[in-house]
Formats: structure tokens, C-alpha cells, sequence
């Protein structure tokens, strides 16, 4: 078996470029888009996100932190506030006394991240040019949609604001991260999927958290 090309540098290239451009993101929001403009200076608490791990969690902040500093918005991550907030009896919830209570520790909004759904089939194949001309030989309609490998994150955006004590922006933002196919000269092809569920998550917070100050500005 050759892997040859797949070796040392020439790896490391090939997969971060063909990484870059086999990531889709789709978003879906309400109707009517976000109900309040961001201005500067207004401060955005962000909970920790269920249902992974408190460092993948806090690097999912960073991401947020980055990106609404730049837009002028100040966050704060709820694990590094505990401490004050257990100082001020405060449980950050998404129920009515908690934002009225974040509200008076000066927060003008709460955001709630949840990953709704990963998958990452990481996986090698080879397949031969003979293999390549029997497959594309029984290719019909009704298996030709044939999803490949893909690596597949969901997140849901809940943002509240605390002088109302409401959800008033929802947003879903879908990353799917697809097999790289990569062709030899003898017509031999290998499909790499090397990306990992966490990929998909971090460039779906990315691209969630940017869809996000957009709409809310």
C-alpha cells in the first residue's frame, strides 16, 4: 500500500487545506431576526454550556469573548463569576427572578449555548480505480444523494435580555465538516476524514457567535 504522499509535511498541507474547504454552516433564526441592537458597552453573560466538558466549554467562551469585545459588547463567563454571584445569591437561569437578579449586577443580557447534536466518524479508506468504475457503474438515482463521512456539530443560541425577563433571539447554527477526497494519478482514490466532533463544534460557535452580533446590531 503507498502513503507516501500522506506522509510528514506534505500531510499536514494537504489536510488543512482541503479541511478549509469542505466546511458547510447553515444558521436558522426566527422571523423578524433579533428584537434588540447590541450597543456599546452592554454586558452579555454567558452560562457554561451541558453537555461537555468545563475546558471545551470555556474554550467556546474564548471564542465569544474575542468576538463581542471587537464589537464593543463586554461578556462574562458564569464559571469565572461565580464567585461574586454566589457573593449576590444569584443561580444564573433563564427564569424571570435570575434575570432580574443579573440585572442589577448590571447585566443587560444572559446567552445560553446548547449542543444539540455531534457526530465524527474519523475514518481512512482506499478505493481502487476498478472499485471507483463498478460504484459509479450501479450509481442510480436512488442511491446517489449517498451522504459521505461527515463530521457534524449543532448549536442552539438562547438570548435573553434582563429588563424584559425574556428569550428574544434564538439561533441554530449547523456545521457539517466533510470527507476529503484526494485522487492518485493511476485513478486510485482515498477519502480522509480527519476532523473531530470538537472541530465541528468550535467552527460552529465561531460562525454562531459571529451570525449572532450581526443580527443583534
Amino acid at each position: 500500500m503507498r502513503f507516501s504522499f500522506l506522509s510528514g509535511f506534505g500531510l499536514l498541507a494537504i489536510t488543512l487545506a482541503l479541511l478549509t474547504g469542505c466546511v458547510s454552516t447553515k444558521h436558522a433564526a426566527p422571523l423578524g431576526g433579533c428584537l434588540v441592537n447590541f450597543k456599546a458597552g452592554d454586558q452579555l453573560l454567558m452560562a457554561e454550556i451541558p453537555g461537555i466538558s468545563p475546558y471545551e466549554s470555556a474554550a467556546l467562551y474564548k471564542i465569544l469573548e474575542k468576538k463581542a469585545s471587537e464589537a464593543g459588547v463586554q461578556p462574562a463567563y458564569a464559571v469565572e463569576q461565580e464567585m461574586d454571584l454566589r457573593l449576590h445569591q444569584v443561580k444564573p437561569t433563564a427564569d424571570t427572578a435570575s434575570l432580574a437578579a443579573l440585572q442589577k449586577l448590571g447585566y443587560a443580557y444572559y446567552l445560553r449555548v446548547q449542543v444539540e447534536g455531534k457526530e465524527a466518524p474519523e475514518s481512512y479508506t482506499h478505493t481502487s480505480a476498478e472499485e471507483r468504475r463498478e460504484a459509479d457503474a450501479a450509481l442510480t438515482p436512488a442511491n446517489f444523494r449517498k451522504e459521505e463521512d461527515v463530521s457534524k456539530a449543532q448549536l442552539t443560541f438562547s438570548l435573553y435580555t434582563t429588563d424584559e425577563r425574556r428569550l428574544i433571539y434564538t439561533l441554530v447554527t449547523t456545521t457539517e465538516m466533510r470527507a476529503l477526497p484526494i485522487a492518485e494519478n493511476d485513478g486510485d482514490l482515498h477519502t480522509v476524514n480527519l476532523s473531530k466532533a470538537s472541530m465541528a463544534i468550535q467552527k460552529a460557535m465561531t460562525k454562531g457567535v459571529k451570525k449572532l452580533l450581526e443580527s443583534c446590531r
